[in-house]
């Protein structure tokens, strides 16, 4: 994979050394996409968790541990892309990540990420995200265990968890129907948490072909996403139809709310995507 991993000498800080992004990355704009950007989290939440630091096989934060008996699930994510990620002068490649700890609930994690370029430390984005520990059987939270709150509670350097609310849903909103299909979905036949990102980027895209939202247009999203906000709340399998109700946020002229629901009208998952207004100074 080309990933280097180093830690702080408290080891509470964990950098990996990545490549960078590639042309595939790039939306038709010329603007990384964000499912990209998001990949670039899962990926190296991914790494980091299971790369052994020693040959002992411990892992950053004893993950080979705790998850033995347990999966994580995401729960709500929030990502901040500075103006350098579209700036085609800043290179891409290589990149450094850079997590740690933000938070310890009763039976969540939150991490908090940022990604910089490796040979001017320019930050890129950050990002927090908050992990539910869940029972593998029951597919229902489980406490964290004890011996890894009492080793790791004195590592955060936040007290409150990264809660994203959703936004109230008018009555008029914009509607554009899916279908998860396979390659949307994990080796749980679960639709990945990326899957609902495309979704409504593309419900978005709908939305703005018809000319539905006042102050979101092409112009606007070609500034580049700035702030994306993400609840997910239930699980959609391979097949099943979604629906996805967009509509102009109240509070931010140039954001686009996006809630995704299922055929019994269940809300899956819930989302704002922030763009820079048409003043901003870029």
């Amino acid at each position: 994979m080309g990933y280097k991993l180093a830690l702080s000498d408290d080891e509470t800080v964990a950098t990996v050394r990545m490549p960078g992004l590639s042309i595939e990355d790039f939306d038709r704009d010329g603007n990384p996409k964000i499912t990209s950007l998001l990949h670039i989290v899962s990926s190296m939440n991914c790494f980091v968790q299971d790369k052994a630091l020693d040959s002992s096989g411990r892992t950053f934060y004893g993950y080979e541990k705790l998850l033995r008996a347990a999966v994580i699930f995401m729960a709500s994510t929030e990502l901040e892309i500075h103006e350098a990620m579209y700036d085609g002068a800043v290179p891409k490649w290589p990149l450094d990540y850079k997590m740690k700890l933000n938070d310890v609930g009763n039976s969540s994690i939150g991490t908090t990420g940022e990604l910089t370029v490796a040979s001017t430390g320019q930050t890129l984005f950050r990002t927090g995200y908050r992990f539910v520990h869940v029972n593998p059987i029951t597919r229902r939270s489980m406490p964290l265990p004890d011996w890894w709150r009492e080793k790791h509670c004195n590592d955060v350097i936040a007290k409150e968890p990264l809660i994203v609310q959703r936004t109230p849903r008018p009555g008029d909103t914009h509607v554009f129907k899916v279908r998860v299909m396979w390659t949307d979905t994990d080796n749980n036949n679960h639709a990945t948490w990326t899957s609902y990102v495309q979704f409504s980027i593309n419900a978005m895209h709908d939305g703005i072909r018809k000319n539905f939202y006042k102050n979101v247009n092409e112009e606007v999203v070609r500034r580049g996403l700035r702030k994306i906000r993400m609840r997910f709340m239930r699980e959609s399998l391979e097949g099943v139809e979604l629906i996805v109700h967009s509509w102009g946020s109240a509070e931010d002229d140039t954001t686009v709310c996006c809630e995704i629901e299922n055929a019994d009208g269940k809300v899956v998952f819930h989302t704002t995507l922030g763009y820079p207004s048409c003043v901003a100074k870029m």
